[in-house]
């Protein structure tokens, strides 16, 4: 009988660390998965949306807006052109055109920690590192083309 318990607790002991291995192969395979960003690219100004503007020229959406504007000191902020998803490699970077002046390189550094730079008008702007969760945004930017009554500002929000 008492064979009986310790083949039986072997049995147990051999099963249980088989799931926690499969457990750990699982979450590591995921933890090795590409990021994917959302991207925009955002117009804080006192003035009023343009009418006539060349550029497609949007209002954004109402959480971002509330959060910009705890953040910045501007009226109005708009979605300048559409959203642009941002895939990064684990462990990896990639190089996102927003606009003729405008680059971001998002640079994944572990999990959900990333490094953002910004680069205005071909100069490092501005270089971020931190951990980005769902739901939650990254802004980066400023005056970059030297005027205080407006700032272009880029939105990084993880797409899961």
């Amino acid at each position: 009988m008492t064979n009986h318990r310790q083949a039986g607790g072997w049995g147990r002991l051999i099963c249980g660390l088989f799931f926690c291995l499969s457990f750990l192969a699982s979450r590591e395979a995921r933890a090795e998965e590409p990021l994917k960003f959302k991207a925009q690219l955002i117009w804080g100004t006192d003035t009023e949306k343009p009418v006539d503007s060349k550029e497609k020229i949007k209002d954004l959406d109402p959480k971002c807006k509330e959060m910009l504007g705890r953040l910045f000191k501007w009226k109005n902020y708009y979605q300048v052109d559409q959203d642009t998803v941002i895939t990064v490699p684990h462990k990896g970077s990639k190089i996102t055109c927003m606009s003729h002046d405008c680059v971001v390189e998002i640079f994944h550094q572990n999990d959900r920690n990333i490094e953002v730079h910004l680069y205005g008008e071909g100069k490092l702007y501005q270089k971020i590192n931190k951990d980005l969760s769902k739901g939650k945004y990254l802004f980066v930017g400023g005056n970059i083309k030297k005027k205080d009554n407006e700032a272009w500002i880029v939105a990084i929000s993880l797409v899961e």
